[in-house]
């Protein structure tokens, strides 16, 4: 009982050495917390801003895509001769090659009211709009002319597309996959088996009333990113051109 006693009262503490490696021990196991917080903590952010491309990216693809699988000829009564549905002129808004930025831009007629097969409605003329991807300031836009219709002696129609389009910003903080461009435009393959648009054409030069396929890739940041930091999100799809007649032998569109 004495000792016991003793013991009971006794007012001894840890020694030095004990109380050193008690606190080494906490000061790892606090270490490893800290550290382990501050990873979930990056993780968590790279893929918040990871699911914030992707939806910003998607948004903006099913946005161009639809506008691009409305396209049409401009056909009579809007025009004297049928024009292929994507636009290549010598002046006022065109279809562009990319530049040393990939700057780039695609135009093209496009009818989203009811329409006869293979050509713009009858009742009013399509518009005409422009895809444009600006390398420098890194964004989608999309520019829509809007028709004016004018009516010669003899009675005939012409639409006509005068400026200042209205502009409208697609997608900001957008880029190239590496150097891959936006817009790529492919031409039916008669050699392929079976014949397919896989034929890669540059419109701005030659085959503009072939192109039967477009190809639109790129690689969309999250809104404040400095830079890809692999939160970014790549996002390809491909738009069949609608008046391209799959039982046609030639696959061109049919502007008649």
């Amino acid at each position: 009982m004495t000792r016991t006693r003793r013991t009971l009262a006794a007012e001894d503490g840890y020694t030095l050495p004990e109380l050193l490696t008690g606190m080494v021990i906490a000061m790892i196991v606090l270490f490893a917390a800290f550290q382990t917080l501050d990873r979930v903590i990056s993780t968590t952010g790279t893929a918040q801003r990871r699911v914030e491309a992707t939806q910003r990216g998607r948004q903006a693809m099913e946005d161009i895509t639809r506008q691009l699988r409305s396209q049409v000829c401009l056909a009579a009564p809007w025009t004297r001769s049928p024009e292929a549905p994507i636009v290549v002129k010598a002046t006022g808004p065109t279809t562009a090659a990319p530049t040393a930025a990939g700057t780039q831009s695609v135009a093209f007629y496009t009818d989203l009211q009811k329409t006869a097969p293979l050509q713009s409605s009858t009742v009013a003329p399509p518009q005409l709009r422009v895809l444009r991807f600006d390398g420098a300031a890194f964004t989608l836009s999309v520019d829509t002319y809007t028709p004016t219709v004018t009516t010669a002696a003899d009675g005939a129609k012409t639409a006509t597309y005068p400026g200042p389009p209205a502009t409208r910003t697609l997608l900001t903080n957008v880029h190239r996959d590496g150097s891959t461009p936006v817009f790529r435009f492919y031409a039916d393959d008669p050699a392929a088996t079976p014949p397919q648009p896989t034929r890669e054409v540059f419109p701005w030069t030659a085959g503009a009333s072939t192109v039967a396929k477009l190809a639109v890739t790129f690689d969309a940041w999250p809104t404040e990113a400095a830079s890809a930091q692999g939160v970014s999100s790549v996002l390809t799809d491909d738009v069949l051109v609608r008046e391209v007649d799959s039982n046609d032998t030639t696959r061109i569109p049919n502007c008649q």
